[in-house]
């Protein structure tokens, strides 16, 4: 979670309860931060404003972190000392194995939902679920190169009105290209992400991603 965000919004931390009522909350920096954009000791200091928040609403153990937009930093050095940082602070990464581009879809949807466009929205939704099987298969390819095998992948997505809308065909779609899920923790317990929590650890073959698929239809233009 993205502790300004919730106290930007007070709806926010009520929901954010509700959440850690059923899932683990874990850190994903203040601001969303990019650690590209970052000195290690900055990136630090937005790790550790979002631990209040984090210590209100969670039920359990809160010391999971996920890179905003998976930016683990642009140099060694500074890569390092950010590793460092999370493992002597007691935080075990959260990667990301396998994903697509599913927050590119909601401001589309907003707008053709408005206008009440079915048929935009029936495109949108086509698209959506040949990007998850689409992506979800380069994942897989990627994982049997490096490994011989599939591994526990780990899925990011996000929260949106088109992602809630789509979520009940994209859980189906997985379990049809035969998928099941398991916790975070149980995933990464797998010997490819032995190296995701070690600070001077080169990065790895589970910590890249293929080229996620462009989509195929023109969401900026989409119902404008």
């Amino acid at each position: 979670m993205n502790g300004s965000r919730a106290q930007a919004n007070p709806d926010a931390t009520a929901a954010l309860e509700y959440w850690a009522d059923a899932f683990p909350v874990g850190n994903h920096t203040w601001t969303h931060a990019n650690l590209n954009d970052l000195t290690a000791e900055a990136f630090g200091d937005e790790i550790a404003r979002d631990e209040p928040l984090l210590k209100k609403v969670s039920r359990g153990d809160w010391h999971w972190f996920r890179y905003p937009y998976l930016q683990e930093g642009d140099d060694p050095a500074k890569r390092l000392a950010v590793r460092r940082y999370l493992a002597s602070h007691g935080y075990r990464i959260a990667s990301v194995t396998m994903t697509f581009d599913d927050w590119k879809y909601n401001d589309a949807y907003v707008r053709c939902a408005a206008r009440g466009d079915q048929a935009a929205i029936a495109k949108l939704e086509e698209d959506w679920l040949d990007a998850v099987r689409y992506n979800a298969e380069a994942s897989r390819t990627l994982a049997k190169a490096a490994y011989g095998s599939d591994i526990p992948y780990v899925l990011l997505t996000h929260f949106g009105s088109f992602d809630a809308r789509m979520f009940p065909r994209t859980l189906a779609l997985y379990r049809e290209m035969g998928f099941h899920f398991v916790s975070l923790e149980e995933a990464q317990n797998h010997p490819a992400y032995a190296g995701d929590d070690d600070p001077a650890a080169v990065p790895g073959p589970a910590e890249g991603l293929p080229a996620e698929r462009v989509p195929e239809i023109d969401l900026a233009g989409l119902c404008v």
